[in-house]
């Protein structure tokens, strides 16, 4: 498609239908924090923007169509939960919106189609254009064009189709220095959809983007290039929109290090409390951040923090410096104690596939992570997303899922030579089952004085368990593995690792 195809003013921000367990069944769907952070910038510069959740909604192929129709969409901008995972949703849903309304152009941003810009665009013509990296300005500056019918030569961080349907790789803008600058659109978005746990509406919104630290699992600091953070007051002005304008209950920031830096992190915490925000904080942060503000937990907790999530990954130290982490487990003990000792509900990461599984390894974990004591453990498998260093560093026979919609970090795709798969998914289930069932979680969660901390662990612990429920059933029902000795079809390998050959 030429980059002088004229669209209308009307815009359509499309989150893809994929349905994932942790959302039905877990915490609950979250708010598209991508498409409300270019949905801003779009309406100020006055198109005519609507949101459309086909995720949360439940919506199928035949309704988005309608959708589309009823609201005379000029432009769809899709993005889907999750990276690699969620691109199937796309995919299908994008070839049925070509088939059906041709004249509409497709625009598809996020993690995955950053880095897998070139296969996607061989993959499926159907979509016309993808905006790599931060999208605020480059959207608006992509509809503006296709607005006026001006080329798209000077539009950057844009991959789009030229003369002959030849690819053409735009410069990548730079990182956004002021986040300030674009507003969130939440006007746009329908609040009753997202609700924690039935005790209000909840949002995920972002103070920071990027992450100090480079673990070799994940690849969000290459998206976002380099740290920054909105001001401190336009971020606590957000909240105060949020909760008075929008009667949001309960704040989810998507920092991937809320905490970075202590003096900001105090900071901020006081202007929330000067302002008395009063609203739940249920962050992401890492151990050595709170044994550094060991002297501010009190803070975080009168500033509303009711919940930290850790990223522990394994209690082995080898393990641990393979991936670039360095947390002793009497360290990881030390923080969630800490955590727990303020009110603050502990959440740790584990992760499965980072050695070679043995009933040993999975009982070590076991016992390390009784010794921490988090109230939750999130247990996933190692996902090789081909833009992290781990991922580049496995090999295509060692892929055994080979359903890309299951790339989510809850199903194993890495082969373990000592265990078979069924075998390796009974001892993470049963290891699930044991910590969350433990007399002193169950004790806890009973007994908890604080209303919000004790209804997200009685709640959590439900949900928890319907998502090792429907897991079970998911794994029996709607389930395949590859056989290691079979290679991987090269299309799909080309698409999720990277490996393809130049045209």
């Amino acid at each position: 498609m030429s980059g002088r195809t004229l669209a209308g003013r009307r815009v359509t921000l499309l989150n893809a239908p994929r349905h994932f367990i942790g959302s039905r069944y877990g915490l609950g769907y979250q708010v598209p924090l991508g498409l409300v952070a270019i949905g801003g910038p779009l309406a100020d510069a006055d198109f005519e923007v609507n949101m459309v959740d086909a995720d949360v909604r439940g919506l199928s192929h035949a309704d988005i169509i309608r959708e589309l129709k009823t609201r005379g969409t000029g432009i769809a901008m899709l993005s889907h939960p999750a990276s690699t995972a969620g691109y199937p949703a796309v995919e299908q849903l994008s070839r049925r919106i070509k088939a059906e309304l041709p004249e509409i152009a497709q625009v598809y941003g996020g993690v995955f189609p950053t880095f897998a810009y070139r296969e996607i665009m061989r993959r499926a013509p159907q979509i016309d254009y993808i905006v790599r990296g931060e999208g605020e300005a480059t959207a608006v500056e992509l509809a503006d064009c296709l607005r006026k019918g001006e080329d798209l030569s000077t539009v950057k961080s844009l991959v789009w189709r030229g003369d002959d349907s030849e690819v053409v790789v735009n410069e990548l803008r730079d990182p956004i220095p002021d986040l300030d600058k674009y507003r969130f659109g939440w006007e746009l978005v329908d609040w009753d959809l997202y609700n924690l746990f039935g005790s209000g509406p909840f949002a995920g919104i972002q103070f920071s983007r990027g992450c100090i630290y480079r673990c070799s699992y994940c690849g969000q600091w290459g998206f976002w290039r380099r740290y920054r953070h909105r001001s401190i007051k336009n971020f606590v002005d957000n909240l105060v929109e949020l909760r008075d304008t929008y009667g949001v209950r309960h704040i989810f920031p998507a920092d991937e290090h809320f905490c970075v830096d202590r003096s900001t992190t105090e900071a901020l915490f006081q202007e929330i409390v000067s302002r008395d925000i009063g609203i739940p904080l249920y962050i992401n942060t890492t151990v050595k951040d709170v044994l550094r503000d060991r002297d501010l937990m009190p803070l975080y907790k009168q500033a509303g923090v009711a919940f930290a999530a850790l990223g522990i990954e394994s209690d082995s130290p080898e393990v641990q410096r393979r991936i670039n982490k360095d947390n002793a487990l009497s360290e990881s003990t030390a923080a969630v104690s800490l955590l727990r000792g303020s009110g603050i509900i502990a959440l740790i990461h584990m992760m499965y596939g980072l050695e070679n599984e043995t009933p040993k390894t999975i009982w070590r974990k076991a016992s390390a992570m009784m010794k921490i004591d988090a109230d939750f453990v999130n247990m996933e498998y190692i996902t090789p997303h081909f833009w992290t260093r781990l991922g580049r560093s496995v090999e295509s026979a060692d892929i055994i899922q080979l359903d890309q919609g299951k790339w989510s970090y809850r199903n194993q795709v890495i082969r373990v030579p000592s265990m078979s798969p069924t075998a390796l998914f009974w001892w993470v289930k049963l290891t699930e089952l044991f910590i969350h069932l433990r007399p002193k979680v169950l004790i806890r969660a009973l007994q908890g004085r604080d209303r919000v901390i004790g209804h997200f662990r009685r709640r959590g612990l439900w949900r928890a368990l319907k998502v090792w429920r429907a897991e079970i059933a998911e794994f029996y029902f709607d389930t395949k593995f590859a056989e290691p000795a079979v290679p991987a079809p090269q299309g799909f390998m080309s698409l999720v690792m990277n490996r393809r050959r130049d045209p």
